[in-house]
């Protein structure tokens, strides 16, 4: 690699702004400015974006970014000659916008090439050299659901799990520079690039939720989310939440394109690109099934779902990008965890539940229970029930359910000590049941004190929680996705630079573990991180994810 003498003027506010964040010492020192001889001129702006940063202006693009996602704290500049060999990447801190120039001291750049990537480490700007040579991807460091974090913050949130205020970025391609000026000899001082584009290296996903507007026996001022005929009772629009699972823990730093691909939807080139390759590979990927992890500080909360204000949303989680080479007559042997899929957790409270009859003489002896709710289910009791007894009711709001759950719990002691909200589902009657009618119903309450957590065709579902997941679909406009498996997961790309709003219409099912998946519909807004289309995916619960 060539060392040319590089002089740059830099900033002793902008090295402030690094100040804290976990790369800082991964980049290199201030350097002193001196005369120079050669001026570069870089015309750069993000891709989606009117604007290279916050301090040029917002120009309010159709979809906003959120303020500080368009944020250049460095510049990273390479300059490759025409023999192949490097410049020594320069790093520029006091980013003002585009245009930018920067001195170099006395450098022929007439038969060069020059790339551009913003809020790079050390590592990833080694890494663009030898991506270039070597054809050698980005590892990510860390191996967990953050492992993003290497490029941009976690989430939209910004939360504690990062020290990272700001996110990757590259350009599309390199440029040849413009000579636009010469001194008294002929020989060029001054060169300019035309516009570099950049993408942020990372995907944006945020998981919507459509409200259901027929809801009458739920809680005043509570929203909830749509649930089928068949699978009566109420989910809150505050409980449900995802995260972002099967990860990539590769990426090129630069984008690479398949000039070749017929679909636009899948001709981004991944150094994972052939899943029937690396199924053997878990290093290359990162999942983790998220049953009972509803507690989990990676997760984070769906939104309500307004159609007409998509442009306004700026929410959600980052990921890698994770792309794959279609094949036609692939077969999915365990794949599925490798290609990137959201998962969603989604708090339920069934409305049809067997309980046992003695509940009814428990509730009533209860003097900490809301008269009204205390008088709903008096009424429900049957009239030819007796002591021993398990009978099927249909609660009739959503705070009779609940009390009825959580009073079932106190009168057994708990045994198990299961959080409220934890109700029972009888695998083969596609029943729910209390914790007492549960235990009357086919497992003893004794067997369960000898061997806990074997609850014989009952799941338990702890504090009501259940689990979902869904591909992405990264087209930008599509018809009804077929139900069959190999054409479904075939367009979950997730593309760097790009914001998947999915919107969940409703829920069919009991959410379960990932290795039995269930019903959510759900439509995928993909958007170019400004604009998109839109389409509806109705997840088979037969299908597995191994």
């Amino acid at each position: 690699m060539k060392r040319s003498g590089l002089y740059i003027i830099m900033c002793i506010f902008g090295l402030l702004g690094w100040a804290g964040c976990s790369e800082d010492a991964m980049l290199p020192d201030e350097q002193t400015n001196v005369p120079s001889k050669t001026l570069l001129t870089l015309n750069f702006a993000i891709e989606g974006e009117n604007a290279a940063s916050r301090a040029e202006g917002d120009d309010s693009p159709e979809h906003p970014a959120v303020d500080w996602e368009d944020d250049i704290v460095t510049l990273q500049v390479f300059i490759k000659h025409a023999d192949d060999t490097w410049e020594e990447p320069i790093y520029l801190w006091d980013i003002t916008g585009s245009p930018y120039t920067i001195k170099l001291n006395d450098l022929d750049l007439t038969e060069t090439t020059v790339y551009v990537g913003a809020n790079l480490t050390m590592e990833q700007t080694q890494a663009f050299i030898q991506q270039e040579t070597d054809d050698a991807a980005y590892t990510f460091t860390n191996n967990a659901f953050d492992l993003v974090t290497d490029l941009s913050p976690y989430s939209t949130e910004n939360s504690d799990l990062t020290g990272r205020r700001h996110i990757a970025m590259f350009c599309t391609e390199g440029i040849v520079p413009q000579v636009i000026e010469k001194d008294e000899d002929g020989k060029p001082t001054k060169y300019t690039t035309s516009g570099f584009s950049l993408k942020r290296m990372v995907a944006k996903i945020l998981v919507t939720c459509k409200a259901d507007e027929t809801i009458t026996d739920g809680e005043t001022n509570v929203d909830y989310v749509p649930v089928s005929e068949s699978f009566e009772g109420w989910i809150r629009q505050s409980d449900v939440k995802y995260l972002v699972n099967g990860l990539n823990r590769k990426t090129y730093i630069m984008q690479q394109i398949d000039p070749k691909a017929t679909e636009p939807y899948a001709n981004v080139v991944d150094p994972n690109n052939r899943l029937s390759e690396s199924v053997s590979n878990n290093g290359d990927f990162y999942f983790q099934p998220i049953e009972g992890a509803y507690d989990s500080p990676y997760l984070r909360s769906a939104l309500p779902f307004v159609k007409t204000s998509l442009s306004s949303y700026t929410e959600g989680i980052y990921c890698p990008e994770n792309t794959f080479a279609l094949d036609e007559t692939i077969q999915l042997e365990g794949q599925q965890p490798q290609i990137t899929h959201v998962c969603v957790a989604a708090k339920f409270t069934p409305q049809n539940l067997w309980v046992e009859y003695d509940l009814f003489d428990y509730v009533a002896n209860q003097q900490n229970i809301e008269p009204e709710v205390k008088e709903a289910i008096k009424q429900l009791r049957p009239s030819d029930g007796k002591p021993g007894d398990v009978v099927e009711i249909e609660c009739t709001s959503e705070a009779v359910a609940s009390q009825l759950l959580l009073s079932s719990l106190q009168r057994a002691n708990n045994r198990n000590g299961f959080p409220e909200g934890t109700y029972f589902y009888h695998n083969k009657k596609k029943a729910f049941y209390t914790y007492g009618a549960m235990g009357r119903d086919g497992v003893s309450m004794d067997d369960i004190d000898t061997n806990p957590g074997v609850f014989g065709d009952f799941v338990p579902y702890i504090g009501g929680w259940g689990y979902y997941y869904t591909y992405v679909d990264n087209r930008e406009d599509y018809e009804l996705t077929p139900n069959d498996w190999n054409e479904f997961y075939r367009h979950g790309q997730v593309e760097r630079n790009r914001y998947y709003i999915l919107n969940i219409t409703g829920f069919s099912r009991p959410g379960s573990s990932v290795t039995n998946p269930n019903y959510i519909m759900v439509h995928t807004y993909s958007l170019p991180w400004e604009k998109g289309g839109s389409g509806e995916i109705t997840l088979n619960p037969e299908d597995e994810i191994k």
